[in-house]
This record gives structure tokens, C-alpha cells and sequence, in this order.
């Protein structure tokens, strides 16, 4: 009696393996790698990378408008605005992403308002960023990004929409931020040098 429920048991433990081993393999959805677009911004050209197919692109020499239409993790898509300073960062973004001016005196919207300060927000270069939002406001209460990154002189700055309660997204901007990178101008390239993003703003 005993031999016949070790062999029950034997068996119902390989057969519980041959169940349990399909689950325990996770099929990983793949990771799409990511595309560089290039901006020629005056005074910041600069390159960043996101997902591949989602982007429409436009811009010209002043200003840059990134926008992501069709991102089902977004809602209704994403939106960045750039803009350049020529001024050496560590003095212009502090300043440039103050939520409150220094002169406030509407101690009711100060209370009302909840500010988040991200720090470091580029490897590269000097970058911070202040998310803020009204709390006195009926839900769902928009959320905005102020941000600013840049090097010894220059300042690549501008804002976004990031959500509101129930559906923020804070970290997606954050990680098309971190990849920017400043690039030599079109202009100063060698002949014949390939722009990987030249038909990126035609999408």
C-alpha cells in the first residue's frame, strides 16, 4: 500500500511539473528599439529617440513641437514643446522652471498648489524639471511638466502636458528627455554625412 501511494505521489509530482513549467516561462513582449529624430534648432541642435511609429514631428528653426498621436499609454498622445536659450543652464534652468515668482501673493493659490521637483533629469547635462497642478480644482486636475536641460552655454527648455489623476505620465517624458543629446549644426557636418532623422518631420 505504502509502494502504491509513493508511486501516486511520484506521479502526481512530475505531472504537476508538466504543468507548472509552462507557467513559469514568460513570454516577453518584445522591446521595439528606439528611433533617433534630429532637430536643428538655432542654437540647440539636438537629437532625441522614442518608439518607433508614432511620431509626427514638426518644427522650425525657433521652435520645436514633438508630438505623439497615436500612444495608447498617453491617452490621447503626448505633446513637448522646445525652445533654446543661449545662457549657460545652471543659471537659466533654476530660474526658468520656477513653478511661483518670488513676488506671489495669493497665499489661497499657493496653498492650492502641489509641486513636484525632479532633479538630475539627464545624464549628460544639467537638467531639472517641476511637475505642478492646482488641488482646488474639480477632478480630473490637469498636470503640467516644466523642464530644462542644457550644458555651459546653452538651454534647451519648454513644457508638456502630463496627464492628470487618472492617467499621468510623467515617466514617458522623462525617458524621451533623458536620451536628448546635442549635435553639431547641418551646416558644420562633413560632406556627404548622413542625417539618420532628415525625413523624420515629414512623417
Amino acid at each position: 500500500m505504502k509502494k502504491a501511494v509513493a508511486i501516486f505521489v511520484a506521479l502526481g509530482m512530475v505531472h504537476g511539473a508538466g504543468i507548472a513549467a509552462p507557467r513559469g516561462k514568460k513570454v516577453q513582449a518584445k522591446v521595439p528599439d528606439l528611433v533617433e529624430h534630429r532637430f536643428d534648432l538655432k542654437g540647440c541642435p539636438f537629437t532625441l529617440k522614442d518608439k518607433p511609429g508614432y511620431a509626427l514631428l514638426t518644427h522650425n528653426a525657433n521652435n520645436v513641437v514633438y508630438r505623439v498621436i497615436d500612444d495608447r499609454k498617453t491617452d490621447r498622445g503626448i505633446s513637448i514643446t522646445f525652445r533654446c536659450d543661449e545662457k549657460p543652464a545652471q543659471a537659466f534652468c533654476p530660474e526658468n522652471t520656477r513653478v511661483v515668482d518670488a513676488s506671489e501673493s495669493d497665499q489661497r493659490f499657493l496653498k492650492d498648489l502641489r509641486i513636484v521637483r525632479y532633479e538630475r533629469i539627464n545624464d549628460s547635462y544639467y537638467g531639472i524639471a517641476s511637475a505642478q497642478n492646482l488641488s482646488a480644482v474639480p477632478r480630473p486636475r490637469p498636470r503640467d511638466l516644466t523642464w530644462c536641460i542644457g550644458d555651459d552655454r546653452r538651454a534647451l527648455w519648454g513644457e508638456s502636458d502630463i496627464g492628470d489623476e487618472n492617467r499621468e505620465y510623467t515617466n514617458r517624458i522623462l525617458k524621451i528627455l533623458r536620451t536628448i543629446r546635442f549635435v553639431e549644426p547641418e551646416s558644420a557636418q562633413p560632406s556627404g554625412s548622413s542625417n539618420p532623422a532628415s525625413d523624420s518631420s515629414n512623417r
